[in-house]
Protein backbone atom coordinates (compact mmCIF):
# COMPACT_ATOMS: atom_id res chain seq x y z
CA UNK A 1 0.00 0.00 0.00
CA UNK A 2 1.35 3.49 -0.64
CA UNK A 3 0.22 6.84 1.49
CA UNK A 4 0.45 9.94 -0.53
CA UNK A 5 0.23 13.30 1.62
CA UNK A 6 -1.55 16.23 0.63
CA UNK A 7 -1.45 19.12 1.89
CA UNK A 8 -3.37 22.28 0.67
CA UNK A 9 -6.14 24.15 2.48
CA UNK A 10 -7.11 21.11 4.21
CA UNK A 11 -4.41 18.39 5.23
CA UNK A 12 -5.15 15.02 4.31
CA UNK A 13 -3.54 11.85 4.07
CA UNK A 14 -4.29 9.19 1.40
CA UNK A 15 -4.32 5.43 1.65
CA UNK A 16 -3.86 3.55 -1.94
CA UNK A 17 -3.60 0.15 -3.41
CA UNK A 18 -2.50 -0.94 -6.48
CA UNK A 19 -2.15 -4.28 -7.24
CA UNK A 20 -2.25 -6.61 -9.75
CA UNK A 21 -4.60 -9.43 -9.42
CA UNK A 22 -6.81 -11.86 -11.73
CA UNK A 23 -9.80 -10.30 -13.40
CA UNK A 24 -11.67 -12.74 -11.46
CA UNK A 25 -10.45 -11.65 -8.26
CA UNK A 26 -10.77 -8.27 -8.97
CA UNK A 27 -14.62 -8.13 -10.17
CA UNK A 28 -15.06 -10.49 -6.33
CA UNK A 29 -13.02 -7.18 -4.92
CA UNK A 30 -15.10 -4.96 -6.32
CA UNK A 31 -18.66 -7.09 -5.57
CA UNK A 32 -17.65 -7.26 -2.04
CA UNK A 33 -16.94 -3.68 -1.61
CA UNK A 34 -20.37 -2.73 -3.07
CA UNK A 35 -21.93 -5.25 -0.75
CA UNK A 36 -20.30 -4.00 1.66
CA UNK A 37 -21.40 -0.40 1.16
CA UNK A 38 -25.12 -1.14 1.71
CA UNK A 39 -24.38 -0.82 5.22
CA UNK A 40 -24.18 2.30 7.22
CA UNK A 41 -20.73 1.58 7.87
CA UNK A 42 -18.21 -1.24 7.44
CA UNK A 43 -14.87 -1.78 7.71
CA UNK A 44 -12.36 -1.66 4.70
CA UNK A 45 -10.67 -4.50 5.94
CA UNK A 46 -13.47 -6.80 5.23
CA UNK A 47 -13.46 -6.21 1.64
CA UNK A 48 -9.95 -5.52 1.44
CA UNK A 49 -8.02 -7.55 3.96
CA UNK A 50 -4.68 -6.11 2.89
CA UNK A 51 -5.56 -2.73 4.01
CA UNK A 52 -5.43 -1.36 7.47
CA UNK A 53 -8.90 -1.74 9.43
CA UNK A 54 -10.74 1.63 9.41
CA UNK A 55 -14.06 1.58 9.51
CA UNK A 56 -16.15 3.65 7.00
CA UNK A 57 -19.48 5.86 7.50
CA UNK A 58 -21.86 6.58 4.73
CA UNK A 59 -24.21 8.49 4.19
CA UNK A 60 -27.35 7.97 2.26
CA UNK A 61 -26.42 9.84 -0.70
CA UNK A 62 -22.91 9.67 -2.45
CA UNK A 63 -21.70 11.43 -5.14
CA UNK A 64 -20.25 8.61 -7.40
CA UNK A 65 -17.73 9.44 -10.32
CA UNK A 66 -15.77 6.98 -13.14
CA UNK A 67 -13.75 7.64 -15.16
CA UNK A 68 -12.18 5.51 -18.22
CA UNK A 69 -9.45 6.82 -20.51
CA UNK A 70 -5.91 5.50 -21.89
CA UNK A 71 -3.33 5.93 -20.05
CA UNK A 72 0.11 5.78 -22.20
CA UNK A 73 0.01 2.57 -24.11
CA UNK A 74 -3.06 1.18 -21.42
CA UNK A 75 -5.85 1.48 -20.44
CA UNK A 76 -7.04 2.83 -16.85
CA UNK A 77 -10.29 3.14 -15.02
CA UNK A 78 -10.60 5.43 -11.91
CA UNK A 79 -14.12 4.77 -9.92
CA UNK A 80 -14.47 7.48 -7.12
CA UNK A 81 -16.77 7.69 -4.81
CA UNK A 82 -17.43 10.97 -2.08
CA UNK A 83 -19.43 12.63 0.28
CA UNK A 84 -19.13 14.93 3.06
CA UNK A 85 -17.09 14.26 6.16
CA UNK A 86 -18.86 14.86 9.15
CA UNK A 87 -16.68 17.07 11.75
CA UNK A 88 -16.33 14.91 14.89
CA UNK A 89 -17.04 17.43 17.71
Amino acid sequence: MEYVELFGERHRALRRMKMEMPRKELADVIVKLGESMREASFNVSDALPTLESMEIELPEQLMFKFLYAPEGDEMEIEIEVEWPNKQKT
